[in-house]
């Protein structure tokens, strides 16, 4: 779907919210309605999975991470290198990018970067008049019998 960028109203865009926005023309959206996902709280499936930090031009090979090293550092040990696929491991082994959910992330600080990123993009899309409506509460919890 191509964001329609005329006298548009009520505009639903669904899509990867880094790549759907960077699509928008700067201060292009009177109101942004919003409920990212809280961390570490659901699974939305791997058909939300992306690429996170790293080297764009990068030509990734997946490896998980060492024991002892932060998000976004390439792991060290040849033991630690897979075989390239993208199910071997979710950190490039090349440049350190991480490929996951955005609220999947392995570490709060890492988490907080991805929002800081996506509100980055909502900033700049939304017009000096316009409005945002963040909704990022509390969770719910249940029981099932």
């Amino acid at each position: 779907m191509q964001p329609y960028y005329g006298d548009c109203i009520d505009n639903v865009i669904c899509g990867d919210v880094i790549d759907r926005l960077k699509a928008l023309p700067d201060e292009s959206v009177n109101c942004i309605v919003t409920s990212p996902p809280y961390w570490g709280l659901r699974d939305y499936s791997d058909s939300t999975k992306r690429v996170w930090d790293g080297d764009a031009a990068c030509e990734h090979k997946w490896g998980d991470m060492c024991p002892g090293h932060h998000p976004g550092q390439v792991p060290q040990t040849e033991g630690q290198i897979a075989s390239g696929s993208e199910d071997a491991g979710c950190y490039c082994i090349l440049c350190g990018a991480w490929h996951g959910q955005l609220g999947l992330e392995p570490t709060l600080e890492m988490f907080l970067g991805h929002m800081l990123a996506v509100t980055g993009e909502l900033k700049r899309v939304l017009r000096k008049d316009g409005t945002l409506w963040w909704d990022h509460g509390d969770c719910y919890g249940g029981t099932s019998s």
